[in-house]
C-alpha cells in the first residue's frame, strides 16, 4: 500500500509541476492518516485477504482506489477504498475457497 501510494502521489506532483523534494516524499510518507491507515485498518484481521499474492493485490487496488477517490471525495477517500479494497478481496477469497 504505502510504495503504491507514494508512487502515485510523487507521479501525480511530478505531472503538476510541483517539486516535493525528500521532505515532500518524507511528509506523504508520514502522513498520520495514511499510516493509520495502512498499519491499522488494511491489516485488520477479519477482512484481510488470504494468501500473500492477494494481499499484494489488496494493498495495491487499496492505493489506487484511496488516491482516485482523493479526487472525488477527500473525506472519505481512505474508508471509500478500504471498503471496495474489502469487497474485491472477498469475492477473490470467495473464488479461492471453491
Amino acid at each position: 500500500f504505502l510504495a503504491t501510494y507514494i508512487t502515485l502521489t510523487v507521479i501525480w506532483n511530478i505531472i503538476l509541476g510541483n517539486n516535493l523534494g525528500l521532505s515532500g516524499v518524507l511528509g506523504i510518507a508520514t502522513n498520520t492518516l495514511v499510516l493509520f491507515f495502512s498499519f491499522f485498518m488494511l491489516t485488520e484481521p477479519k477482512t484481510t485477504p488470504f494468501g500473500d499474492r492477494v494481499r499484494i493485490l489488496y494493498g495495491f487496488l487499496a492505493a489506487v482506489f484511496a488516491f482516485v477517490f482523493l479526487f472525488y471525495f477527500a473525506v472519505y477517500a481512505f474508508i471509500a477504498a478500504l471498503l471496495v479494497s474489502n469487497l474485491i478481496g472477498r469475492i477473490i477469497n470467495l473464488k479461492i475457497i471453491k
